[in-house]
């Protein structure tokens, strides 16, 4: 059932690709420019809902990959070189630097993560505005004619196609996409680099540090529906969840001799039907054999599917892993 589902999905991402680049062949340009300022904000809603929605990390920090990817088009094109060749090196430089500022902001959860990436993306915003190669608080601007619209609105159209397509993998709990989004430091980079690469073209600064402010405003409007923390009717579930993990904990006996006690925090990923995606340490017990034997404790643990009158869904929880001596 779930490969024929994930069959349906690409053949529908597949379709709706195909009517949008057909689009222009009907539809006048207005209509088009429509079309195209929808799959930009498809782009960003659907950045951030795999970051905030399903990762539960909530960022504010989308304007500078947004701002990355737009300079580097503009530079570089500025020097003689072909404007659609530059794309994927904008967003190889926005992943880049997601990456670098991933390492440190990763590794903190809840609102310090936040301030974090308002930091950053205020960082980026004033380095932008103040240094000349940038053009300064007045910017710069590609040269004339330097995209054809009709690619311009094609690659804006493919690249939401993906996200949605990518988006929808999550959603249905395929093993390598969860991963990605809750390991990624570079997807947010990745993803909306080439946007700013785009935007360039058909707007000034300004404009694009209007849609920088609405990438945080986004942010800013709480959780996706992708995933994300489980409502109260989901109580008894995880009850009987921690339960079971409880039940079949293995004490190390390495730990056992030593005396070793504490508490694991679990950040846990259940899929509709029950079973588990990536299980990952939340916090630590301070001691490495007991965070390895929850972790293993979890992730060969039977599925827990869901109780009849609760929705099936796909969660992020967060659970611990009590060991005590007695």
């Amino acid at each position: 059932m779930t490969g024929l589902r994930a069959r349906l999905q690409l053949l529908a991402a597949v379709a709706a690709g195909l009517l949008l680049l057909l689009a222009p062949r009907v539809f006048a340009r207005g209509i088009l420019n429509d079309i195209w300022s929808v799959a930009f904000a498809v782009v960003l809603a659907s950045a951030w809902n795999l970051l905030g929605g399903l990762a539960g990390q909530v960022s504010i920090g989308y304007s500078a990959f947004l701002g990355i990817g737009a300079y580097t088009t503009a530079l570089l094109a500025l020097r003689g070189m072909e404007p659609y060749a530059t794309v994927p090196l904008a967003a190889l430089l926005a992943a880049a630097f997601s990456y670098v500022v991933g390492l440190p902001t990763f590794r903190l959860r809840g609102p310090y993560f936040t301030i974090a990436t308002i930091g950053v993306g205020e960082a980026v915003r004033v380095l932008a505005g103040g240094v000349s190669f940038t053009g300064g608080s007045s910017g710069i601007r590609m040269p004339p004619g330097s995209f054809d619209f009709g690619l311009n609105y094609a690659s804006m159209v493919v690249l939401a196609v993906a996200v949605v397509a990518l988006a929808a993998r999550v959603s249905g709990g395929s093993e390598a996409a969860v991963g990605l989004v809750m390991s990624a430091r570079m997807v947010p980079g990745f993803f909306l680099a080439p946007v700013g690469g785009v935007l360039i073209d058909r707007w000034d600064r300004r404009t694009v540090l209007i849609c920088c402010e609405l990438s945080r405003g986004l942010a800013l409007a709480g959780p996706g529906t992708g995933g994300g923390a489980p409502g109260a009717e989901y109580g008894s579930y995880l009850t009987r969840l921690r339960e079971r993990i409880q039940e079949a904990l293995r004490y190390p006996p390495a730990a056992r001799r030593r005396g070793l006690q504490g508490t694991v925090a679990l950040e846990i990923v259940i899929r509709p039907d029950g079973t588990f995606g990536l299980v990952g340490l939340a916090d630590s017990s301070s001691h490495a054999l007991l965070d390895a034997a929850a972790l293993e404790t979890v992730r060969r643990l039977a599925p827990e599917p869901f109780p009849p009158g609760v929705p099936p869904r796909h969660l992020r929880v967060r659970l611990p892993v009590v060991f005590t001596l007695e």
